[in-house]
């Protein structure tokens, strides 16, 4: 990205959290955003979804997303179409592709940063929202169908149900559901607001 694509993605970045903490969800573009708010969640709740993702990513984080996108590879094959480092390559190929395991990375990350601010939750949206106008259909955006986004979830939630540690139960599945629901409709309003630039 250049030095005028930064200025103008931080500005957005300013703008956004400005609006964001002025208006709260007033500025949102779901107009289902109550059936999504995660932070709606009880103490209780917070904390199982908290202990599940400490648990989920303990042993190394970017394999953990790895194996997130792997799986998405495998039950989606389609999706591999919007990674210049997956398109036409078979899953064992990938796993020595640096590429993959950076953005893996990234994406752990950013449910990383929701998990931490559960108790506010606002502060994850601004952040959330730059990221998805970066996926948007503009001339310099990663350009992914929001249709797309869902296919991560299922991945994780598949993963965290075969690893064994977390206990995985119907509420949890359910929380997680919701959770990565508000994960990816932030990502799809900013691709309606910034994802033209």
């Amino acid at each position: 990205m250049d030095n005028e694509g930064v200025c103008l993605t931080v500005l957005l970045h300013l703008y956004d959290r400005a609006m964001y903490k002025r208006h709260g969800p007033n500025v949102i573009v779901d107009p289902n955003y109550a059936k999504h708010d995660i932070g709606q969640f009880n103490t209780q709740q917070k904390n199982l979804l908290r202990n599940s993702w400490r648990a989920f990513i303990a042993d190394d984080p970017a394999k953990t997303g790895f194996n997130m996108f792997l799986r998405m590879f495998k039950n989606e094959p389609k999706t591999k179409d919007f990674f210049s480092f997956a398109r036409g390559s078979s899953l064992e190929s990938m796993k020595a592709s640096t590429a993959l395991l950076f953005h893996t990375g990234r994406v752990i990350k950013y449910i990383s940063m929701v998990i931490d601010n559960l108790d506010d939750i606002n502060e994850a949206v601004p952040l959330l929202r730059q990221l998805g106008g970066r996926h948007g259909p503009g001339p310099n955006t990663f350009k992914v169908d929001e249709s797309y986004f869902p296919h991560l979830g299922v991945a994780m939630r598949q993963l965290m149900k075969e690893s064994g540690l977390l206990g995985w139960n119907s509420q949890l599945d359910g929380l997680w559901d919701k959770s990565y629901t508000w994960i990816h409709k932030r990502m799809e309003e900013g691709m309606k607001t910034y994802g033209e630039f």
